[in-house]
């Protein structure tokens, strides 16, 4: 019925097909808290279905002098066997793999001790990660009750005896790794929507941002880039912090605040979300004028900046959304049929909303400081990053793939 019967910590370990994760999480009856969060963009299923690929692939162009691979449609071919036989390997102990390219045909038997064998660096990988989330949780194993498996990668068997040596517990698996992600994904909107189900009437939710937050600057005595640290990661949202910051030269016409994501104390690796610029400072400011910003986070996902210069008595405001498969007028159209109950096949193609262009891409969370642009414009304005004004092919894979592994911390 969606609520425990005592204080429960969970670590959830989800190995999807293109990204991993790895959650902390404490359940109090019907009261859900993230304690840390964390993740390796560059690793899934996929970097496991690429290794036999590989093997195959090597095969075959030993006997015949051919590299598959190089052929667009024959990769993709070989990707799909060689995951049917992740799959088999997962309930038995061998599997003969079958690839036919361009006429030629090979045929390879693949034990799952090669194959856990060939693959036991990206399974390290997850493990590092997983000791990371631990740590950042200041959890030991001794304070974990459940270890839940999310993911259809998390069926290889190597990933349950990894994590049953690691944490000394059995992995608890009550939960259909292919399906729990979207059975929690309808709960939560569920609660979002207020809906009126009676598990969900006392259900609360408080989540973790899952990178730093930071204003991206220019140390005075050095002239090179820093971070301010604003909100760092794992803090529980919502959040607000404040820090106090300075122009850099005499007589500066406009200061800028560059918010990024990421990285490490100087910048390397972190992403700018947006950039919030007060401009028509007066003339004759002298340098080290305080310029306070305050960052809000929100539950949502929105990230509110303002930037202010007393003396000046100028300010400037930023808003950052996450960026969201609907605008509000389709969410609120879809919500209002759901409600209903309707059914959806009953409407016809041109009754249904066009869904609009795809809003720009703009993802919360960053560092940074307070720098001098020298750009005009109105007296007081709120810039968005132009790196945000539209997003980048390839989705938000090809977005995040810019970070690195828990931010500063690639897992290696």
């Amino acid at each position: 019925q969606g609520r425990s019967s005592r204080r429960e910590t969970i670590l959830v370990y989800d190995l999807g097909g293109g990204t991993f994760d790895v959650t902390l999480l404490q359940i109090d009856g019907q009261s859900y808290t993230a304690i840390a969060t964390g993740g390796d963009v560059f690793l899934g299923g996929i970097d496991w279905d690429r290794r036999i690929a590989d093997l195959v692939a090597e095969r075959f162009q030993a006997e015949h002098g051919v590299d598959p691979r190089e052929d667009a449609i024959a990769m993709q071919t070989l990707l799909r066997e060689a995951e049917d036989g992740k799959r088999s390997l997962s309930a038995r102990e061998d599997v003969r793999l079958r690839f036919a390219h361009d006429g030629q045909r090979v045929q390879v038997d693949l034990s799952r001790g090669q194959f856990e064998e060939s693959t036991g660096d990206l399974l390290d990988r997850t493990l590092l990660t997983t000791r990371k989330v631990m740590r950042e949780g200041k959890c030991s194993w001794s304070d974990v009750d459940r270890l839940l498996l999310v993911g259809g990668s998390s069926r290889m068997p190597a990933v349950q005896r990894m994590l049953e040596a690691e944490s000394g517990l059995a992995v608890d698996r009550c939960l259909s790794p292919d399906e729990s992600i979207s059975h929690g994904a309808a709960i939560y909107a569920g609660l979002l929507l207020g809906s009126d189900v009676a598990c969900l009437k006392d259900m609360s939710v408080k989540n973790v941002n899952s990178h730093h937050l930071g204003v991206l600057g220019i140390e005075r005595d050095t002239g090179r880039k820093r971070r301010q640290l604003m909100i760092s990661r794992n803090t529980v949202l919502p959040a607000k912090s404040t820090h106090r910051f300075t122009t850099l030269k005499d007589d500066q016409p406009s200061v800028e605040v560059n918010v990024v994501e990421g990285g490490d104390d100087s910048g390397n690796d972190a992403t700018q979300i947006g950039r919030c610029v007060v401009s028509g400072l007066p003339a004759g400011l002298p340098a080290k004028t305080p310029v306070e910003v305050t960052f809000q986070y929100e539950s949502n996902g929105q990230l509110g900046v303002d930037a202010w210069v007393p003396s000046a008595e100028k300010r400037a405001h930023l808003e950052i959304k996450r960026a969201a498969g609907l605008a509000d007028d389709e969410i609120e159209h879809w919500s209002k049929r759901i409600q209903l109950g309707l059914d959806l096949s009953s409407e016809s193609e041109s009754e249904r909303p066009v869904p609009p262009s795809p809003p720009g891409m703009v993802m919360p969370v960053g560092e940074g400081e307070v720098v001098d642009p020298s750009v005009g414009g109105d007296p007081v304005t709120a810039i968005e990053s132009p790196a945000s004004a539209a997003p980048e092919t390839g989705g938000w894979k090809s977005r995040r793939a810019k970070i690195t592994a828990g931010d500063e911390e690639p897992a290696t």
